[in-house]
């Protein structure tokens, strides 16, 4: 036991500049190296959580300053008959920015709500941010998903009837800058678009008013009409519209459109109806209610979407049915045109 004591005492005095550092032994010159590995680490660890935690909330700071607007939404395709929930879309998005790194965004799905509920969603393509102030437009283009009919029913209700509406838009992104990663940023927005107010402003005018054939049974009339959709909604991809025309407030017939392929895109365009009125009795008094107002140069027309088959895409029917346009026709007769088998008398006798 002394001897233990005795050789414990010697290892001390042989290694004198040995002192202990935390539960070690060691010199000052090892001490040294460890606090100074130690602080290193420490810096390492806390740049990490900077670039990473700071970083991200940098990239979220600069994702939100990014200004987004709505050019135009075409609706390129729907297909008819059938219970689908997707639709062909072309989307238009204006960007305004200024970054001071570049960025590569991943592609990314947009949840797409209205009126506070979910309704589809978008894929947005990869973007590539350069540094700098930076204003562009951005295309896309997908066959967007339909989850909530009946939310994207109120939605094309009030792009027929209301003059703006409003889509909220919530994507998680991933972007990647200086080598770096970072996921789930938030790009949230709420989108306003102009929406068709009723096609009242400007009203369809009536170019053309052509009696095609009077016969014992039927009179077929030809109207083309101009459409102004001043709105940023086009409706390419609606197909064959079959919409009910009044003179005034009597009912005339079924108004089929001849080049359903057309649709009712955005700005200017012309759409031909053909239209077959019974000859009969009852309809007389509103033939030549219509012919008189006709050659007087106030004749006021009604185009509505009431019929059930006032469409072939389901998903749109019910904000289909809801149009109501006024056409007040004051040409007289200088648009008015008449088949072989017709004249204004075969109307208003």
């Amino acid at each position: 036991m002394e001897q233990g004591i005795v050789t414990e005492a010697k290892d001390d005095q042989d290694n004198p500049k040995q002192k202990k550092f935390l539960f070690w032994r060691m010199s000052k010159r090892r001490r040294i190296i460890y606090i100074v590995v130690s602080i290193m680490l420490l810096l390492v660890i806390i740049l990490l959580i900077v670039i990473f935690v700071g970083g991200k909330a940098y990239a979220q700071k600069y994702a939100n300053k990014v200004e987004i607007s709505v050019n135009s939404v075409d609706l390129k395709y729907i297909e008819p008959n059938v219970d689908t929930k997707s639709i062909d879309v072309e989307i238009s998005l204006h960007l305004k920015h200024n970054g001071p790194m570049d960025a590569r965004m991943e592609s990314a799905h947009a949840r797409l709500e209205y009126g506070g509920k979910t309704f589809g969603r978008v894929k947005i393509p990869e973007m590539h941010l350069t540094s700098g102030k930076q204003e562009y437009d951005l295309i896309v283009r997908d066959n967007a998903e339909v989850s909530d009919l009946a939310v994207l029913s109120n939605l094309g209700k009030d792009l027929v009837n209301e003059k703006e509406i409003t889509v909220s838009a919530f994507a998680k992104v991933t972007v990647h800058s200086f080598g770096l990663t970072y996921s789930g940023i938030n790009v949230n927005r709420k989108l306003k678009i102009t929406a068709l107010g009723k096609f009242e402003d400007p009203a369809p005018r009536i170019d053309v008013i052509k009696l095609n054939e009077c016969t014992p049974d039927t009179y077929s009339i030809l109207f083309n009409a101009t459409v102004d959709n001043v709105s940023k909604f086009g409706l390419d991809g609606i197909g064959l519209l079959n919409l009910t025309l009044y003179y005034d407030h009597s009912f005339l017939g079924y108004a089929m459109s001849t080049h359903p392929e057309r649709g009712v895109p955005r700005g200017n365009s012309t759409i031909e109806f053909s239209l077959s009125v019974p000859n009969t009795p009852a309809m007389k008094p509103t033939m030549l209610a219509m012919g008189l107002g006709i050659a007087s140069g106030k004749a006021q027309f009604y185009i509505t979407g009431e019929n059930p088959y006032a469409t072939q895409v389901n998903m749109l029917k019910e904000a289909v049915q809801t149009i109501n346009m006024s056409i007040l026709y004051t040409d007289g007769l200088n648009k008015v045109a008449f088949g072989p088998t017709c004249d204004l008398t075969k109307v208003i006798s």
